[in-house]
């Protein structure tokens, strides 16, 4: 091929060089996006780790629940291996008061469950006020 055929494939329709545009139009937007999806994977990642703090607080909260129903019911705690069957992962602990003041003959049960997720220790305490005596 001649040096004047490259000369004319240079130029555009017209007769004009058209001087790259086209080769930077096509890097800017490659970056932009690059810098999009880069965005969307972070908003994923946060989306994701949101998502097991939540369902291990939610797991958390059931068991502290189980806890406090099982001794308002039954007047006994869940054991601890049938704690870890129905909730893997998450430890409860129990603690009993003698009520005071106006909660006098009542016992105040505090649950307070934990577990991790994605590094993160969530907690969570509840608390009921439980009658002493068995009802009949």
């Amino acid at each position: 091929m001649k040096a004047r055929g490259l000369n004319n494939r240079a130029r555009g329709s017209g007769g004009k060089p058209r001087g790259g545009w086209i080769m930077i139009e096509l890097v800017v937007a490659v970056g932009i996006l690059g810098i999009l999806l880069m965005a969307l994977g972070q908003i994923q990642y946060q989306l994701a780790k949101f998502n097991a703090i939540q369902w291990t607080r939610m797991r958390c909260i059931t068991a502290g629940q189980g806890q406090l129903d099982s001794i308002a019911a039954g007047g006994s705690p869940i054991a601890n291996e049938e704690v870890e069957r129905l909730w893997p992962g998450i430890q409860v602990q129990v603690e009993r008061a003698a009520g005071q003041g106006d909660w006098q003959g009542l016992a105040l049960v505090t649950v307070t469950a934990s577990g991790q997720a994605k590094g993160k220790e969530v907690k969570v305490e509840l608390a009921r006020y439980i009658s002493n005596q068995k009802e009949k």
